[in-house]
């Protein structure tokens, strides 16, 4: 189980030092009146995708506004990854003011509970995307947000996503799968991998999509049919907008990024105990493989060097300080489940 800290603003103290990366665990979650959701396994989109069930949903074309002046022809890609003073306690005041049941549902991470706007952040804040990104996949696929009453398959497959003989069933494991797709998107931008659809088939995208809107087409390809996708990313982009605003604006009020960035964790030097690594940042096992330090070096020896979860291990206790990468405000503390086991 990983515990999660994550934080923005201003911190306790000014701190320092590379963090580790989340470690990964298990997917135990579960919406608290959805079925449970399946473990989830690192997947990957270039392999086939087994068909949609019948339940996939069908949309009709939303009217789309024509872009502003100087926006993003689609989508704002910083967008894509982050939203200022948009966390729990916000996520749960926009749900309170919708019909929708998801500010009442509660979700069960390890050995802890969750409301599902905490759930969402620290999903979300994991791989760095958006949760109105999110949020708005759940209100365009089976209408989560203004919905007070979702169906059992509604919740269960709450982005559509019917593949892999329907083991992402559940409303956290659907979440969470289109995090991955969006991260893989990221990953393989601006090289274009093909889009893979309900029926297993593939195609090449548009060479000209921007980054957000390759790696929402990567989220509604799965979903959906070649012909129908244009409609879904028109429809993603009408129903973002409802919701949050016109996601094309580029962002004029965000705070400036923190510097210095990320330094030594502690008050004092300590020795460096074992390093260990999970394939980062789309973790996957491959214990042969060992870890690349930061001198450059590959160490293969498990006794000091191995690879199961993302981080190193100092020699170091309490009342020994842990210090924050940067100055900032913590958003996120608590499990952080990546379903990888």
């Amino acid at each position: 189980m990983a515990a999660l800290l994550l934080g923005v603003g201003l911190a306790w103290r000014r701190a320092p030092a590379p963090p580790s990366a989340p470690t990964s665990v298990a997917e135990q979650a579960t919406s608290a009146s959805t079925p449970t959701s399946a473990a989830e396994q690192p997947t990957t989109t270039n392999a086939p995708v087994p068909s949609a069930g019948p339940n996939a949903p069908t949309e009709a074309a939303l009217p789309v506004q024509p872009a502003p002046p100087s926006s993003a022809a689609y989508f704002d890609d910083r967008r894509l990854t982050y939203e200022p003073n948009f966390y729990a306690p916000e996520i749960q005041a926009f749900l309170e003011s919708q019909p929708g049941a998801l500010k009442s549902m509660s979700v069960q991470v390890g050995n802890a509970r969750y409301s599902f706007a905490q759930e969402l952040v620290g999903a979300s804040s994991y791989y760095s995307v958006n949760p109105k990104v999110i949020l708005a996949l759940l209100e365009q696929r089976q209408g989560l947000i203004s919905t007070p009453n979702p169906t059992p398959d509604e919740l269960g497959w709450a982005v559509a996503y019917q593949g892999e003989n329907g083991n992402r069933r559940g409303l956290t494991a659907q979440i969470r799968w289109a995090i991955k797709q969006i991260l893989f998107a990221k990953r393989d931008y601006p090289q274009y991998l093909p889009l893979t659809y309900a029926d297993n088939s593939s195609a090449p995208p548009r060479p000209s999509m921007s980054l957000s809107e390759y790696a929402i087409a990567r989220v509604l390809a799965p979903t959906t049919t070649p012909d129908r996708l244009p409609t879904l990313l028109n429809n993603f982009l009408a129903v973002y907008t409802r919701l949050f605003g016109d996601p094309r604006t580029p962002p004029s009020d965000w705070p400036a990024a923190s510097a210095p960035f990320l330094s030594w964790p502690l008050e004092q030097p300590a020795a460096v105990t074992s390093f260990f690594d999970h394939g980062g940042p789309f973790l996957t096992r491959n214990p042969a493989a060992g870890i690349t330090t930061y001198w450059g070096r590959t160490e293969t020896d498990i006794a000091f060097a191995y690879n199961g979860h993302d981080g190193w291990d100092f020699a170091a206790a309490p009342p020994d300080l842990v210090l924050a990468a940067a100055d900032g405000t913590v958003v996120f503390a608590g499990n952080a489940d990546d379903g990888c086991a």
